[in-house]
């Protein structure tokens, strides 16, 4: 699954659908699951360890192809903290991308740019 997500042809998203996406997206989230679960129980398969958990879920967050709501599915079920999923451009709020599912930001625009509207409390009625 690493390679798939790193050598798949992302910078053709005219090809790709957005249920590609999105079983690609629920293969790696449910790949992640399975996985942590395994090391939670104390899995004695030699090739199952943290370090390919860390290595999946890098190369999920760094993929080009999934969306903000997609990475934030992957930060939550990686447990990672809000900086470290700022890390891979995942902005603050991004739970609040509920709806988005091709849109993101572009790489390298400032986080600032992109909390403009989500500090408001008027804006609960996006809550998904």
């Amino acid at each position: 699954m690493i390679s798939t997500l790193k050598k798949f042809p992302w910078y053709m998203p005219q090809h790709i659908t957005i249920k590609q996406r999105h079983i690609t997206y629920s293969t790696t989230a449910k790949m992640i699951q399975v996985l942590s679960a395994r090391l939670r129980k104390g899995s004695s398969d030699v090739h199952l360890d943290a370090l390919l958990l860390d290595r999946l879920v890098k190369a999920a967050m760094s993929c080009p192809g999934f969306t903000v709501s997609q990475k934030d599915g992957i930060a939550y079920l990686a447990d990672m903290s809000d900086s470290q999923a700022m890390e891979f451009n995942v902005p603050r709020f991004a739970d609040k991308w509920c709806h988005q599912y091709v849109l993101g930001p572009k790489p390298g625009v400032p986080a600032d740019v992109l909390e403009v509207l989500w500090p408001s409390p008027d804006l609960d009625v996006l809550a998904c």
